[in-house]
């Protein structure tokens, strides 16, 4: 009433093509529903911004970048942590892992990324029965840790290989779904990382952090949960040269700020559709290494193709070519 706007009882009834006045859209409901709200947003020509995880399988990741690329709108992921300055910096001492030509450009100050270790411990806690389900959130081994396995893939490059060992502890009630794991990475480089997390921490510790080491130094990222603040980093050339950059955004205002960008002004997408995919295989991967015990190579999961055969999220291209029929989702009619 306040701003004077009309209200709906469904996301299907918002979305119907007789409704006008619709801008841009953003779609925060359960993951097991994005891929078809999406779709209806798609063809009626909205841009679209999506929480996270991008949706429950790479299936309906797919079928998301499909229709979003089929009617020329723009599909973006609400990765917030990939506008925090800290992570931005460091991407830049780095270097990019895929580069021009997919092979990598590592003329960063630090040099290639070898080895990474990043804690992820969620201080909160969710009773949200779909968070839980695994046709939907998969718990945060899906809907926690897919920040991470977005963040350690656009630093380190493609993950191809996951094995992870979890737990229902904390969150005994809640089984099968596992609550926290132990995950080991290798990636399309050659590097090796670690990642932990789950809903395992609370308000007292609030805290995330991320360790590098690499060819030419060492870097760590750390900072509250959600909000990685501080980057620390030293040569080896010279160790006890140690330097520190440290500053807050409101990454919630940065993303927003940008998606206005990309479906306003044409700015290319920053987390768009192919690499939340990404994101959203590996922890499925971590979720069936943890339920059968053996490592998962991320070109067999659910029949996907390899993770170096998407193309890269550049504005002329965004991985039209992957293409699958899409799961049955969730009907929106069912949120409240």
């Amino acid at each position: 009433a306040l701003y004077n706007l009309p209200s709906f009882t469904s996301a299907r009834q918002m979305l119907d093509p007789q409704v006008t006045g619709l801008e841009p859209v953003i779609i925060a409901t359960p993951p097991a529903t994005h891929a078809e709200l999406t779709r209806l947003a798609a063809e009626r020509g909205l841009h679209v911004l999506c929480e996270t995880p991008m949706a429950s399988t790479v299936a309906q990741c797919r079928a998301m970048i499909k229709v979003c690329d089929e009617r020329a709108v723009v599909l973006m992921i609400a990765h917030r942590q990939r506008y925090a300055p800290a992570l931005i910096r460091l991407r830049e001492l780095t270097g990019d892992p895929d580069g021009q030509n997919g092979d990598g450009d590592r003329s960063g100050e630090l040099g290639a990324i070898r080895f990474v270790m990043m804690r992820y411990p969620h201080p909160g806690f969710s009773e949200k029965p779909w968070t839980w389900q695994d046709e939907d959130g998969a718990g945060p081994l899906l809907d926690h840790l897919v920040h991470a396995t977005d963040v350690l893939q656009w630093l380190c490059g493609d993950v191809v290989r996951v094995y992870a060992e979890g737990a229902h502890h904390f969150a005994e009630r809640f089984a099968p779904a596992f609550n926290c794991a132990a995950v080991t990475l290798r990636f399309r480089s050659g590097a090796i990382g670690t990642l932990g997390g789950g809903f395992v921490s609370h308000a007292g510790m609030n805290l995330e952090d991320l360790f590098l080491a690499c060819d030419q130094g060492v870097g760590t990222v750390s900072g509250a949960f959600d909000n990685p603040e501080t980057l620390r980093w030293s040569l080896r050339r010279s160790p006890m040269q140690l330097r520190e950059e440290s500053r807050r955004v409101d990454l919630f205002r940065a993303e927003l700020e940008h998606f206005v960008g990309c479906a306003h002004h044409g700015a290319a997408v920053r987390t768009g559709g192919a690499s939340a995919m990404k994101a959203v295989a590996v922890c499925r991967a971590a979720i069936e290494s943890a339920r059968t015990g053996q490592p998962v190579e991320i070109d067999r999961l659910e029949g996907d193709v390899e993770p170096a055969t998407m193309e890269s999220e550049k504005p002329e291209s965004r991985a039209v070519q992957l293409v699958t029929s899409m799961e049955e989702p969730v009907a929106p009619e069912t949120l409240n």
